[in-house]
């Protein structure tokens, strides 16, 4: 199970260690972007093992 170390941190949140390709999807900046934009939740939380990330949109 891959670990989430200080490697996957740039200072604004997380960041893959996938190579770059066009199957990257989304983005979670783009996500947060969009739900910030509706005055939604987005929330993402971690540990060493585990990543979760909640999005409630409510007022589309």
């Amino acid at each position: 199970m891959p670990i989430i170390s200080d490697k996957h941190h740039n200072g604004n949140g997380l960041v893959t260690t996938k190579k770059a390709n066009p199957s990257h999807g989304f983005g979670l900046k783009t996500v947060g972007g969009i739900v910030d934009k509706y005055n939604d939740t987005f929330d993402m939380a971690h540990t060493e093992r585990e990543f979760s990330l909640v999005i409630l949109m409510s007022n589309v």
